[in-house]
């Protein structure tokens, strides 16, 4: 592709931005209460793997303080690993 191509893409793409505001506003007409609720459930996707993450460390946490022989119950994993097991299925 030549350096004149690829500008005229770029300047065409740059010139389609300019449409978001308007399909913004169309779509917020068009149903509010759904854009909200796409939008929460976009957050709540996006904040999965950070869950996964902090429940991991947790296990972790745990199995490395019954290893050390600290005092923590085995018990308290369980939770943890249904809740693992739920954002896996889940997420």
């Amino acid at each position: 592709m030549t350096e004149q191509k690829e500008d005229s893409l770029w300047q065409e793409r740059l010139r389609a931005l300019k449409n978001i505001p308007g399909v913004a506003r169309l779509i917020w007409e068009a149903g509010p209460g759904l854009v909200v609720t796409i939008g929460a459930l976009r957050l709540m996707i996006a904040l999965v793997p950070l869950s996964v993450l902090a429940v991991a460390r947790r296990i972790i946490d745990i199995v490395n303080f019954k290893v050390t022989g600290a005092a923590h119950s085995v018990a308290h994993l369980w939770p943890f690993l249904w809740a693992e097991f739920a954002l896996a299925a889940g997420g």
